[in-house]
């Protein structure tokens, strides 16, 4: 099971009340930085994604956001958890509900695991959600 940028920003918008479209927009208003920088910060701390890449799923001025930028919104938010306990909070929160999509994502394909398949048959995680 990978977690994917799409299902983080998801995560966060669903937390914030927004469209996913308006976190991916490329528009500058301040409560869509912070969301954007949240999304930037999980996804860097739950993928493998590297900073270029991580700014390809976000559009900037020029295009894309670059590596600095996106060091930059993982530093801030950093710097918010440790100095903000009201924001410390929401991230805690949104770290839990992206926790609890995964869980349920696996839940769901044990259940199909079992409806599906014969007991002497073993199927890895994988194998089945591509069936």
């Amino acid at each position: 099971m990978k977690i994917t940028p799409n299902m983080i920003i998801s995560t966060v918008a669903d937390y914030y009340h927004i469209n996913l479209s308006e976190i991916k927009s490329r528009r500058r208003k301040m409560d869509l930085i912070k969301y954007k920088h949240i999304s930037i910060y999980f996804i860097k701390q739950f993928t493998e994604l590297s900073l270029t890449r991580i700014g390809q799923e976000f559009p900037g001025r020029n295009g894309y956001l670059d590596h600095a930028t996106v060091l930059h919104a993982i530093q801030s938010v950093g710097n918010q958890i440790d100095t903000n306990k009201g924001y410390k909070k929401q991230v805690d929160e949104i770290k839990s509900k992206i926790f609890d999509e995964i869980e349920s994502i696996i839940n769901i394909n044990y259940k199909r695991y079992y409806e599906v398949y014969q007991e002497n048959d073993f199927y890895t995680l994988a194998e089945l959600s591509n069936n």
